[in-house]
Order: structure tokens, then sequence, then C-alpha cells
């Protein structure tokens, strides 16, 4: 009886050490974490489908890799893939240089991984490739982009943008660019951008883009002057930096 007993115990703390993040593996898939941590932000093709694709995105957030970014206000929507699975993404950005919008469609082909991670790529060029991490799905993800890759494999031109629901207050015109930006997951956001890529929002190299003239995907100026929330971004900003100083 006794020997069952320690038997038993044994088990149970074997059982209880899988589940607490140990990184046990698949053998089909050694790369992949058998329990993988529910804050690891993968988003898989199925995710993709039901809540990013035919919705409207709007970058409120970029990065500054290398040099200084012209663009401001971008909007990105995912169409639905044809009979050969393609889709068509569209994007279109105001360029503060040119005073003028800007179209970067692409036609992309997403794939998955043997982890179940989407990704995307051009369908012409294959010089494009794009990943996406988000815990909150419904609400935001970051979108990492590489555009031009190295001998060495190293990607030289490099996109990390912070995506969000295009939300207006219930009260405001459709052309009033007044967004709703409350009730945003900060916590997981700034979870996502620590853990994967190993920055802050308040990095010199993040940028706050949600700003000045917008263009509608017909390529036209919709909105000339306008605010981020009601409220302020000042406030915003100050509130995410207390978020990240509190957490980091």
């Amino acid at each position: 009886m006794q020997k069952l007993c320690v038997l038993l115990f044994l088990c149970t703390l074997m059982i209880e050490e899988s589940y607490a993040g140990t990184q046990n593996t698949c053998a089909t898939s050694p790369d992949c974490p058998l329990f993988p941590n529910q804050n690891d932000a993968t988003v898989s093709l199925q995710e993709l489908t039901q809540k990013v694709q035919s919705k409207h995105w709007i970058m409120i957030y970029y990065s500054e890799f290398a040099a200084k970014q012209t663009y401001g206000k971008c909007n990105f929507r995912w169409n639905a893939p044809d009979s050969e699975q393609n889709v068509n993404r569209e994007l279109m950005c105001y360029n503060h240089e040119l005073k003028d919008c800007e179209d970067y469609a692409q036609k992309v082909k997403r794939m998955s991984d043997d982890c179940s991670r989407a990704s995307e790529s051009n369908v012409t060029s294959k010089l494009m490739d794009a990943k996406f991490f988000s815990q909150n799905l419904d609400q935001y993800f970051w979108y990492d982009s590489c555009y031009e890759y190295n001998d060495a494999n190293q990607c030289t031109i490099r996109y990390l943008d912070l995506l969000v629901r295009k939300d207006r207050y219930p009260d405001s015109d459709e052309n009033d660019s007044e967004l709703d930006l409350q009730g945003l997951p900060w916590h997981q956001i700034v979870s996502d951008l620590k853990n994967h890529f190993n920055m802050e929002i308040s990095d010199v190299k993040m940028k706050f883009s949600w700003k000045g003239p917008e263009c509608g995907f017909d390529g036209k100026i919709i909105q000339e002057t306008s605010t981020a929330t009601r409220g302020g971004i000042n406030f915003l900003a100050l509130f995410l930096i207390l978020i990240i100083t509190c957490m980091f």
C-alpha cells in the first residue's frame, strides 16, 4: 500500500510539472510546445479567417527600424481568398512628405507551419512575408512584415505595426475619425511587444501614427484633421507609460 501511494504521488508530480510550462514537445513537431503558454500570442489560419478577414483595421503604432517613415494613418483590410487561396490585402496610407495617399496593396498567400502559426507572403515576388501576434485577435494584433532580406537571410526592410479594429463612438459621424480606443487590452499589447520583440511602447522607435489626414481605400483623402480619442492622446500616452512601468 505504501509503494502504491508513493507511485501515485510521483505520477501526480509528473503531471503537475508538465502543466507548469515545461518545454515538452510533440514527437512529430519537435519545435512545437506540447503545452504552449496561453499568452504566446500564436495566431492560426482559422483565426485569421474568422476574426481578421474582411474587417477594417487601422494602424495606430509603427516602428522605425531604419530610415524615418513619412506615412501617417494607414487602413488595412484582408479580403476573402480567391479560388487559388490568394488574398487581396488592401493597404492605403497617407504620406506626409508627398501630402497624398499611397496604395500598398498586395496579393498574398497565407500558410501555416507545423505548429499551426499563420503567416503570409507575396504571391508574385516572394520578397514580402509577414507574421501575426495577438492574445486577443478580436481587438488587436501586431503585424510583423519584411520586404527585403540580405545574403545572410536577415531582414533589412522591416515594419512592425500595431493594428486595431476601426471602432468609432456611437454618436460619431461616419467621416469623423474620432476613434474609440477605450477598452483595448493594453496589458496584452505591451506584453506581446516585450515578449516577442523585446521592445516597449515608450521606445523611441515606436511612433503613434493615427494623426493627420486619412485616406480611404479608394485613394482619396476623407479627413483632413482629427483627434484620436475623446480625452486626447496625451492622456492615453501617459496611461500607457504607467502600465508599462508597473508591469516591467
